[in-house]
């Protein structure tokens, strides 16, 4: 279900980098996540 991923991407997201934005960040410097 998409919904239910979705959701779960973005609590992995809040819980490892606080933020969506954070997690952006972390990406963009290192290349992996």
């Amino acid at each position: 279900n998409p919904a239910t991923q979705i959701k779960w991407g973005l609590d992995y997201m809040k819980d490892r980098y606080g933020s969506a934005c954070d997690a952006w960040s972390f990406w963009q410097t290192n290349g992996w996540y």
